[in-house]
């Protein structure tokens, strides 16, 4: 078993992101998954055993404004596990790669729901019980998923019982990405 979890953001303007941020991105949000899965996925395809979970976030589909190098290097990783669990001989990652995304109440999040509700001139609790129904709307459970939400889909996605989900992002998201 692989999990892949390492990322950062920040909010930063587009045009103040420097080729420096933008490779520090491409580095820690995409490459550490790229080289973890290609250190461990052979090995797993000769048992025919194992399973790689890649953990990226809504904003990889939909990508937030505010976070663009963020949003683009999420993409990748959903990419990464959409290119490799293929259906075919090139692709022998049957059952292997999967990708659980959506906002999840971290140490990060809440620093930036801080600074934000701050820069907006109100009390924090009062920013981040509104946020959902400001910001994201469609989101059917209006809040950020848990940790343990998250983790309890990581163990589904682990074991047996899901051998059938391979090469998707299985969303832990709230209904925040309407797509059919």
């Amino acid at each position: 078993m692989l999990v892949n979890n390492l990322g950062f953001f920040e909010v930063k303007d587009f045009a103040e992101v420097t080729d420096d941020e933008w490779t520090r991105y491409f580095e820690v949000n995409v490459m550490s998954a790229v080289r973890l899965c290609r250190r461990f996925l052979p090995q797993m395809l000769e048992r025919n055993s194992g399973r790689i979970l890649n953990i990226s976030s809504e904003a990889g589909v939909k990508p937030l404004a505010q976070m663009i190098p963020y949003s683009m290097t999420k993409n990748g990783v959903n990419q990464l596990v959409s290119g490799n669990g293929g259906n075919d001989e090139r692709h022998k990652c049957h059952g292997k790669l999967r990708a659980a995304a959506g906002p999840t109440w971290t140490e990060g999040v809440a620093s930036y729901m801080e600074g934000a509700a701050k820069a907006a001139g109100e009390d924090t609790d009062s920013f981040v019980r509104d946020y959902f129904k400001v910001n994201e709307p469609t989101s059917l459970i209006q809040r950020y998923a848990t940790p343990e939400e998250v983790a309890n889909t990581i163990v589904f996605l682990a074991s047996d019982a899901a051998s059938a989900i391979n090469g998707i992002a299985q969303r832990v998201e709230g209904g925040i990405i309407r797509s059919i």
